[in-house]
Protein backbone atom coordinates (compact mmCIF):
# COMPACT_ATOMS: atom_id res chain seq x y z
CA UNK A 1 0.00 0.00 0.00
CA UNK A 2 1.35 3.29 -0.99
CA UNK A 3 2.77 5.65 1.93
CA UNK A 4 0.35 8.42 1.40
CA UNK A 5 -2.87 6.38 0.89
CA UNK A 6 -2.20 4.42 3.69
CA UNK A 7 -1.29 7.27 6.00
CA UNK A 8 -4.60 8.38 4.83
CA UNK A 9 -6.15 5.53 5.49
CA UNK A 10 -5.18 6.30 9.21
CA UNK A 11 -6.09 9.66 9.84
CA UNK A 12 -9.59 8.48 8.13
CA UNK A 13 -9.65 5.51 10.66
CA UNK A 14 -8.63 8.32 13.65
CA UNK A 15 -11.88 10.67 12.93
CA UNK A 16 -14.75 9.81 15.10
CA UNK A 17 -17.67 8.56 13.41
CA UNK A 18 -19.71 11.34 11.86
CA UNK A 19 -16.93 13.19 11.14
CA UNK A 20 -14.96 11.16 9.44
CA UNK A 21 -16.36 11.70 5.45
CA UNK A 22 -16.45 15.27 5.50
CA UNK A 23 -13.06 15.67 6.93
CA UNK A 24 -11.79 13.07 4.45
CA UNK A 25 -13.79 15.91 1.87
CA UNK A 26 -11.45 18.62 3.56
CA UNK A 27 -8.13 16.73 2.74
CA UNK A 28 -9.01 15.53 -0.42
CA UNK A 29 -9.27 19.05 -1.64
CA UNK A 30 -5.99 19.72 -1.43
CA UNK A 31 -5.14 16.74 -4.07
CA UNK A 32 -4.04 17.47 -7.67
CA UNK A 33 -6.87 18.07 -10.62
CA UNK A 34 -5.94 14.49 -12.03
CA UNK A 35 -6.05 13.12 -8.72
CA UNK A 36 -9.75 14.00 -7.82
CA UNK A 37 -10.53 13.27 -11.46
CA UNK A 38 -9.67 9.71 -11.19
CA UNK A 39 -11.54 9.17 -7.66
CA UNK A 40 -14.34 10.63 -9.03
CA UNK A 41 -14.52 8.37 -12.22
CA UNK A 42 -13.21 5.17 -9.62
CA UNK A 43 -16.57 6.22 -7.24
CA UNK A 44 -18.89 6.72 -10.38
CA UNK A 45 -17.46 2.91 -12.02
CA UNK A 46 -17.78 1.31 -8.43
CA UNK A 47 -21.40 2.58 -7.82
CA UNK A 48 -22.22 1.62 -11.18
CA UNK A 49 -20.85 -2.48 -11.08
CA UNK A 50 -22.20 -2.56 -7.91
CA UNK A 51 -25.73 -1.64 -9.28
CA UNK A 52 -24.98 -4.34 -11.54
CA UNK A 53 -23.58 -7.03 -9.05
CA UNK A 54 -26.63 -6.39 -7.01
CA UNK A 55 -28.54 -8.43 -10.07
CA UNK A 56 -26.05 -10.88 -10.67
CA UNK A 57 -23.90 -13.20 -8.00
CA UNK A 58 -21.56 -10.49 -6.52
CA UNK A 59 -20.39 -8.29 -3.31
CA UNK A 60 -23.06 -5.57 -4.83
CA UNK A 61 -23.31 -3.73 -1.75
CA UNK A 62 -19.43 -3.42 -0.58
CA UNK A 63 -18.86 -2.05 -4.05
CA UNK A 64 -21.63 0.38 -3.87
CA UNK A 65 -20.14 1.42 -0.41
CA UNK A 66 -16.64 1.41 -1.59
CA UNK A 67 -18.07 4.05 -4.58
CA UNK A 68 -20.03 6.15 -2.66
CA UNK A 69 -16.88 6.68 0.03
CA UNK A 70 -14.64 7.50 -3.40
CA UNK A 71 -17.31 10.49 -4.09
CA UNK A 72 -17.37 11.41 -0.77
CA UNK A 73 -13.88 12.78 -1.35
CA UNK A 74 -14.94 14.78 -4.24
CA UNK A 75 -18.30 16.01 -3.30
CA UNK A 76 -19.51 18.20 0.07
CA UNK A 77 -22.87 16.72 -0.30
CA UNK A 78 -22.39 13.02 -0.05
CA UNK A 79 -19.45 13.47 2.77
CA UNK A 80 -22.42 14.80 4.66
CA UNK A 81 -25.05 12.17 4.19
CA UNK A 82 -22.46 9.08 5.01
CA UNK A 83 -21.62 11.31 7.97
CA UNK A 84 -24.74 11.20 8.94
CA UNK A 85 -25.61 7.45 7.84
CA UNK A 86 -22.49 5.91 9.78
CA UNK A 87 -23.35 6.45 13.72
CA UNK A 88 -27.22 4.40 12.97
CA UNK A 89 -25.64 2.06 10.54
CA UNK A 90 -22.71 0.97 13.33
CA UNK A 91 -25.87 0.68 15.94
CA UNK A 92 -28.01 -1.36 13.50
CA UNK A 93 -24.52 -3.69 12.77
CA UNK A 94 -23.84 -3.87 16.54
CA UNK A 95 -27.05 -4.85 17.37
CA UNK A 96 -27.14 -7.92 14.60
CA UNK A 97 -23.40 -8.72 15.91
CA UNK A 98 -24.98 -9.31 19.59
CA UNK A 99 -28.13 -11.01 18.40
CA UNK A 100 -26.49 -13.48 16.20
CA UNK A 101 -23.54 -14.47 19.34
CA UNK A 102 -26.55 -14.85 21.69
CA UNK A 103 -28.59 -16.76 19.22
CA UNK A 104 -25.35 -19.46 18.84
Amino acid sequence: MPQSLQAEWHRFRADSPGERFYNHYERARKASRIKRLVQLIAGVFLIGAGIVLCFIPGPGLPVMVLGLALLSSQSRAVARMLDRLEPPVRRFTRRVKQRWTRST
